[in-house]
């Protein structure tokens, strides 16, 4: 039996493109373009891939290379080529998944500015000669099937030249002004929850209460600044111009600032009503495509991040509160239960602190994940295990709660406090996931190890 390229199979087959066009040279290479809310992907038989927004702004990209090569990297499986990831401010990331005896670790390498623009230039090489492949007629249409459990409507050529358009007008230039775009939009950005990647960061709050302010584990920040209502708003419609019609693609929101849930709740309350009327209202600016659908996120879930856990926690009537207008996610961020360690990031709470937190959330009934650092205090205050598990065992966590463990060398660099912070806290983080899964599985607890790399993509 022949082989069936991915693009062959995804003609037929997929279904997660509801509405697909195939076409196929006089070769017989096959070349599918798909669409799905806020994406488009387009296949050339089994490599090179590329994943868009409906900007023409390419999002993903599988770049194959020659196999009989021994410089050819390998991905899992042993498939040659490098993925490649390109963020919202313009950064341009290659990535190769390897496996290492029972784990599958990343190699990710950071593009600089002159790789970065001849990647961009590529995609926009490609998405023009396929213009002129599919307009000439060189290219002969594949239909999807029209009935059945993966059927799809076909795209016409004039949607397909459209959005091929889009694609080549993303320039070097095109670029700049959304690298602009971006840092006129944003603050310091913290780490988002992980307990849902891929949401619309919004700020409310921006930077740290502390002088010197210091960001969660180590990270770099401002002082603190409270956005006014006319500011909020503002920020808010930034934000939505520069995600655009990729806006669909959205798991959610992250209504972000350490600061924020120590608001006043009328404030909090105002912030979440803001954010559901802008994207409620929020339209498209050309009707009638196929490929621009309303861009509203499919899920519109608020996500709250803290690690200020000092003061008086919110009460479980204000939580349950923010949870009837969107909040669906509270994540405490926790550089350690170790106190002299907390002191020198900054942080003034009590382990009794972090308990009501926890407690308040569960009478809420708001689900709730931890971010631990692990190895925080470096060589000169090493960690504990048994100290850790003693604490989280005493906490009051509800089914269904997911601690997620960091390795602290992932943010020693940013700020040095002469900790001595190890390389890599590889070993620490293993016995202490493997301890706590095996401790607080009986209540239903999940343990996992998160990179901040996937985070700060």
């Amino acid at each position: 039996m022949a082989h069936l390229t991915e693009a062959a199979c995804l003609i037929e087959q997929g279904a997660m493109f509801p509405s697909r066009q195939g076409f196929r040279d006089g070769a017989g290479s096959t070349v599918l373009i798909g669409f799905k809310p806020g994406a488009c992907s387009i296949y050339f038989d089994d490599a090179p891939i590329y994943h868009f927004d409906l900007e023409g702004r390419w999002q993903r990209a599988f770049i194959g290379f020659e196999a009989a090569d021994p410089e050819t990297p390998r991905n899992l499986a042993g498939v040659p080529g490098v993925h490649y990831l390109k963020g919202l401010d313009t950064s341009t990331t290659g990535l190769i998944r390897v496996r290492e005896g029972q784990e599958i670790k990343i190699q990710r390498r950071s593009l600089g500015y002159a790789e970065s623009v001849e990647m961009d230039e590529s995609v926009r090489r490609m998405a023009m000669e396929l213009h002129t492949r599919i307009a000439s007629g060189e290219l002969q249409p594949v239909a999807p099937p029209t009935t059945g459990r993966t059927a799809a409507k076909p795209v016409g050529n004039v949607e397909l030249l459209d959005f091929l358009e889009r694609v080549a007008e993303r320039d070097s230039a095109a670029w700049s002004r959304q690298k602009q775009q971006f840092m006129g939009t944003f603050g310091p950005l913290p780490m988002s929850p992980p307990s849902s990647p891929g949401l619309v960061v919004i700020q409310a709050t921006m930077g740290e209460f502390r002088e010197p302010p210091i960001g969660f584990g180590g990270a770099r920040t401002t002082s603190i600044h409270v956005r006014t209502s006319d500011e909020f708003q503002r920020h808010l419609h930034q934000v939505i111009s520069l995600w655009g019609r990729r806006m669909p693609q959205a798991r959610g929101i992250y209504l972000a600032g350490s600061d924020l849930i120590h608001q006043p709740m009328p404030v909090v309350l105002e912030y979440l009503e803001e954010v559901a009327k802008a994207l409620t209202e929020t339209t498209i600016d050309i009707q009638g495509r196929l490929i621009d659908p309303p861009r509203i996120p499919q899920k519109s879930d608020v996500y709250l991040m803290t690690h200020r856990l000092d003061g008086p926690a919110p009460t479980p009537e204000m939580l349950g509160e923010y949870r009837a207008r969107g909040v669906s996610h509270l994540t405490l961020g926790i550089e350690s239960l170790d106190e002299t360690v907390r002191a020198i990031y900054g942080r003034c709470w009590s382990n009794q602190d972090l308990a009501e937190w926890v407690e308040n959330a569960k009478l809420a009934g708001l689900p709730l994940s931890l971010v631990l650092i692990v190895g925080a205090g470096g060589l000169q205050y090493p960690e504990s295990t048994e100290k850790t598990l003693g604490c989280l065992a005493d906490l009051p966590l509800a089914e269904g709660t997911v601690i997620y463990v960091v390795d602290a060398s992932e943010t020693a660099g940013q700020l040095n406090f002469g900790l001595d912070i190890a390389d890599t806290n590889a070993s620490l983080l293993h016995n202490l996931r493997e301890s706590l899964a095996i401790a607080l599985k009986p209540r239903k607890v999940k343990v996992a190890h998160y990179t901040l790399e996937k985070d700060w993509q």
